[in-house]
């Protein structure tokens, strides 16, 4: 469909693990009728000292030193594998989730495994339970226990990555093994020798950009000065393992440290009383952007910038690390800036994107909607296009929810109709084209927001048509086992223009600010799916429509743009 300009308004392993997918489907065909067998018929943890993985045997009850690569297998038939580990109920946060093959402990580089260091475990009993999800929906969970046996040899001495609760940086141990909680200082020592140090944080294969680069001297993970290190704040990660990987480059050879440690912060009951404080400034300030968190950083894309004449989507895109309270560009989007898209993520790796408004090609006008779709891989910064939409859309929701994404609602491209459609695309499955679920949205409706609670997506507020004036209440749930939406109780108040800043926190949906019939907003809703009931949060810093806002951490959240580069921390209040 041709789009026309409108006038301004105010308003390589995944394409391996494809073909493989394909062709284990084509042989399945070729098998004919009576092969009803499921692909998938049984899940195992293996471990292995090679990391191609040969040789592979039985986790559960081995015996294992050194560096191990640990997996699931079969990979046939599987969508998604999250592993615990000594967390035998798999009640905290897991290890690591993978969604696709290879389905490794550790994560992959290529196509071997990494490697884990069973040195970072005391010697004894330890398990890990992994999580499998069939492509058909079936879960089965694998549990292994088994036994660290490794010397007592005290490791080589050399540079090693310490950590301290003082900004002094004394006294210090090591990092490796540690449980850290609140404000930490985490560096390389010695000194003497190093030219430069490069920090990574859960990206033990340093695919994605590193973290933080440190050119002389002290080496701290966040940066400092001789006198005093800058804070590490552990509260803007979710308790549990973590990593951080350096490359240590001394002269012309170098040394690759990783340590894991353990995040354990208190924390306390559901509470609707929370403080701000400001963070840093973003390079620009954004409205109608979209935002996401992945491993605990928050990431913005496109939205319409305030140092350009209204209305140009932007292409611009950025992320905010709460760790060490920084904005970093990323890659442009890859094609048109885009304002109103439909954002969402797997919780691991890839960010996903879906219609919106998007400049036109000469960058002077906008058009009201788009087909176009693209992944977004944070490890590479790189982008790769989607299969379009069935029609162009924009204001929409798009969710993610076990391999597969779900897009409903928002406007056709002349702003005429507000959609029925939810169309389904299984990206787990390697799928080609979105598939119509039904054409029974609820109260059809753009500018809403969207997340995922429970296992179900969730649709709330927006407004009609492109009269902004006439923000709804409206809450909906879609059931993917059923494919059917549900009405239940409305938001207290009516509000749109919260693409953005709706959100999952503690099992629970936010949405911060927006746009009401009044104006701006500056109110915050709590909606507990457990008891259909919404609460008021404490109100934000300032009323903000069409900004980001995502959690990070249990009981805290990033509010930021809607106009400027100001955000704001939010924590519990004490």
């Amino acid at each position: 469909m041709a789009m026309v300009p409108a006038r301004r308004s105010g308003s390589s392993r995944r394409l391996a693990a494809a073909v493989a997918t394909t062709v284990a489907a084509a042989a399945l065909a070729l098998a004919g009728a009576g092969a009803t067998a499921r692909a998938h018929t049984g899940a195992q943890l293996l471990v292995s000292t090679s990391a191609t993985r040969s040789g592979g045997s039985a986790l559960d009850a081995a015996t294992v030193s050194g560096s191990v690569a640990i997996f699931t297998s079969p990979d046939a038939g599987v969508s998604k594998v999250t592993f615990w580990l000594d967390d035998p109920a798999g009640a905290g946060p897991p290890y690591r989730t993978e969604t696709w093959g290879p389905f490794d402990f550790n994560g992959t580089n290529g196509a071997a495994a990494v490697f884990y260091d069973t040195n970072r475990l005391a010697n004894g009993s330890h398990t890990i339970r992994a999580t499998v999800i069939t492509t058909d929906g079936h879960t089965q969970t694998v549990p292994a226990a088994f036994t660290v046996q490794n010397g007592t040899t005290p490791p080589p001495a050399g540079p090693s990555l310490q950590v301290s609760t003082s900004a002094t940086r004394s006294p210090a141990t090591s990092l490796a093994g540690a449980t850290l909680s609140g404000n930490a200082y985490v560096f390389v020592a010695p000194e003497a020798g190093i030219s430069k140090v490069s920090f990574w944080l859960d990206d033990p294969t340093r695919a994605g950009g590193a973290r933080h680069v440190e050119g002389w001297a002290p080496w701290d993970f966040v940066g400092g000065s001789a006198a005093a290190a800058l804070p590490f704040d552990t509260r803007s990660l979710s308790n549990g393992q973590h990593r951080i990987t350096a490359l240590v480059e001394v002269g012309t050879a170098s040394r690759v440290l990783d340590s894991s440690f353990t995040i354990s912060n208190p924390v306390s009951g559901w509470t609707t009383s929370f403080s701000y404080a400001a963070i840093a400034t973003a390079p620009e300030g954004l409205s109608e952007l979209n935002a996401i968190a992945v491993n605990g950083k928050v990431y913005a894309f496109g939205g319409f910038a305030n140092n350009r004449p209204c209305c140009f989507p932007s292409r611009k895109a950025y992320v905010y690390d709460p760790a060490v309270n920084t904005w970093s560009a990323l890659a442009d989007l890859p094609h048109l800036g885009g304002s109103h898209i439909g954002l969402t993520t797997d919780g691991a790796r890839y960010i996903y994107y879906a219609g919106g408004y998007v400049e036109t090609e000469d960058g002077t006008q906008q058009y009201f909607g788009t087909a176009e779709g693209y992944r977004y891989d944070s490890l590479t910064n790189t982008y790769a296009r989607l299969p379009d939409l069935p029609q162009q859309r924009s204001a929409g929701g798009l969710e993610y929810l076990d391999g597969k994404l779900y897009f409903f609602g928002g406007n056709n491209a002349a702003r005429t109709v507000d959609a029925v459609e939810t169309w389904m695309l299984d990206v787990a499955g390697g799928g080609t084209a979105w598939t119509l679920l039904n054409s029974d949205f609820p109260n059809p409706r753009n500018h809403l927001g969207s997340t995922v609670v429970g296992g179900k997506i969730f649709a709330v507020g927006g407004q009609l048509l492109g009269d902004a004036s006439k923000p709804q209440s409206t809450l909906n749930a879609f059931d993917v086992a059923t494919g059917t939406w549900s009405t239940l109780a409305p938001l207290p108040v009516a509000v749109s223009h919260m693409d953005g800043s709706t959100f999952a926190m503690d099992g629970r949906l936010v949405v911060a600010g927006g746009y009401r019939s009044t104006g701006y907003s500056n109110l915050v809703w709590a909606y507990d799916p457990a008891t259909n009931s919404w609460s008021s949060l404490t109100n934000l810093p300032v009323s903000r429509s069409s900004a980001g806002a995502e959690a990070i951490g249990s009981h805290r959240f990033i509010f930021f743009g809607g106009g400027d580069g100001q955000g704001w921390r939010a924590t519990p209040a004490s």
